[in-house]
Formats: C-alpha cells, structure tokens, sequence
C-alpha cells in the first residue's frame, strides 16, 4: 500500500514488517535521529527510552504531514501495531510516526493540518472498527 512503511529496529537496522521492501534513506535517517534523540539525556519520557532501548518500538515515516493521501498508510501501520501490540513482550511499546519538513512552520497550519489528518484517520477505520463510547 502507497506510503505504509511499518517498521522495526532488529538487530541494529530498521526493517519494514509489513512488505520486504528496504525502508527508504530518508526513513532510515529519520529514525536514527530519533533514537539519538530518545536514548539522549535530555529526554525525560523513561517510557519511551525503555521502548526504544529494548526494541519495543515501532516506527513509520512520512513523506509530509500535510499530504492527507498518507493517511492510507498511516491508517494501515496503526492498525498493524494495535494487532502487532499484544505479541510484543516487552513492556513499553509505541508507536511513532516521523513526517518529512512540512511546507509551512507556521502554527495554525499545523494545528489546522493535525485535525484534519486526525479527521481523515478516523474517516478511514470507521468501516473498520466501532467508536468507543467511553472515549
């Protein structure tokens, strides 16, 4: 599926899961930054520091956070990991989703482009799963 690309770090290299395609340079960069980032002690989330120290962490990325047609493989990766959550054994796991420089900085852009995204994630699952009404 365009722009899917649910990924894991496995024995010091980011593997996709879903297909057995290489991820591509730009994600493989971004997701060492992040893990430089996350492993580094100004980083304060001891959650999220375990998930990337033992491996429970899963990683897709993005061409741009404000392409919605994205959504398609975001929607998809999410769900693999809410399947894929269960058989991972460690005790911290998450999910993160890197998006390529977005074309504007600005903050209701962002906003604005984060509900939207948001919206269309749940147009999209909604024939899929049922709105849990305790949320």
């Amino acid at each position: 599926m365009r722009d899917s690309n649910y990924s894991a770090y496995v024995d010091g290299t980011l593997v996709r899961i879903l297909d057995s395609r290489e991820p591509l340079l730009r994600a493989r960069l971004a997701d060492r930054a992040l893990r430089g980032f996350l492993s580094g002690s100004r980083f304060s989330c001891v959650a999220g520091r375990a998930a990337v120290a033992s491996g429970g962490y899963r990683f897709g990325y993005y061409a741009d956070f404000g392409d919605l047609e994205s959504n398609e493989g975001l929607a998809r990766d999410l769900t693999a990991f809410a399947n894929e959550r269960r058989s991972i054994k460690m005790p911290y796991a998450t999910f993160i989703a890197v998006f390529g420089a977005p074309r504007s900085r600005d903050e209701r852009w962002f906003e604005a482009a984060l509900w939207s995204r948001l919206q269309r994630l749940i147009e999209l699952q909604r024939p899929h799963f049922r709105w849990d009404p305790q949320t």
